[in-house]
């Protein structure tokens, strides 16, 4: 019987993706997580081979079908998903009666205000506003916050 590739329904952080890669490579998902990570930040191309075996490797489970359906319900899913995740950060900002946004300590909130700081920071370094600071030293630092920061709000709740 012939082996085939599919994107995992139960072992899934996102799309399954590192769930088949690994039942079919025989390797543990976590290692192939941290590599997709890894080469996010190394060089940015582990995004765009996730999304692209996202929407090529057909959900384990599925029917067999052409590779144009394969391609089309993938991408339907990937826009659900992303339906889901602008849901689920409008849930971190609470709502009035009147539709404006309260201010909220979520963690949603939280993790966009530090990625905005972080890009602000960013932008400006590229200006030499900021040649003082140590960036080696400043990413642990803001991971600490963050991580604090959650907690706290978490603790809060």
């Amino acid at each position: 019987m012939e082996k085939r590739l599919f994107r995992s329904r139960d072992d899934r952080m996102i799309a399954g993706v590192c769930g088949g890669l690994g039942d079919y490579l025989g390797l543990d998902p976590v290692w192939l997580r941290l590599l997709f990570i890894l080469l996010l930040f190394a060089s940015g191309i582990g995004l765009w081979a996730y999304l692209i075996l996202w929407i090529i490797v057909p959900l384990e489970g599925r029917e067999m079908t052409t590779p144009g359906d394969t391609v089309q319900a993938n991408v339907q899913e990937m826009a659900e998903r992303a339906r889901e995740l602008g849901q689920g950060l409008q849930e971190g900002f609470g709502r009035d009666a009147e539709g404006s946004v309260e201010r909220s300590t979520t963690g949603p909130a939280l993790i966009g205000a530090g990625l905005i700081l972080v890009g602000g920071f960013l932008l400006l370094n590229q200006f030499n506003l900021f040649s003082w600071i140590r960036w080696d030293v400043m990413w642990p630092f803001l991971i600490i916050l963050l991580g604090v920061a959650l907690l706290v709000t978490r603790l809060r709740e």
